[in-house]
């Protein structure tokens, strides 16, 4: 799928493949404004399923810290929505 987007990613380069997802903005990363402008960019071109993971979050700071990020996030969305 990536490839046939025009993504230049190969399992065996995995970084440059990482590398790849963040500058095009497949990988949204950030503060919670941050992702959410991308979100409200996908939404813009037609995306009409995203996944969102805080795993990362949840396991370097709790489970609490994810919550707060994902309301954080949404907040941000929906505000960008109006």
């Amino acid at each position: 799928m990536l490839r046939r987007a025009g993504l230049r990613v190969h399992p065996a380069h995995s970084n440059l493949g990482a590398r790849t997802l963040m500058d095009s903005g497949t990988f949204l990363y950030g503060t919670p404004a941050e992702v959410a402008r991308g979100l409200v960019e996908y939404d813009r071109a037609g995306v009409d399923e995203v996944v969102l993971n805080l795993a990362g979050v949840g396991v370097e700071h709790g489970s609490a810290a994810a919550a707060e990020d994902l309301r954080e996030i949404l907040a941000a969305f929906h505000a960008d929505q109006g």
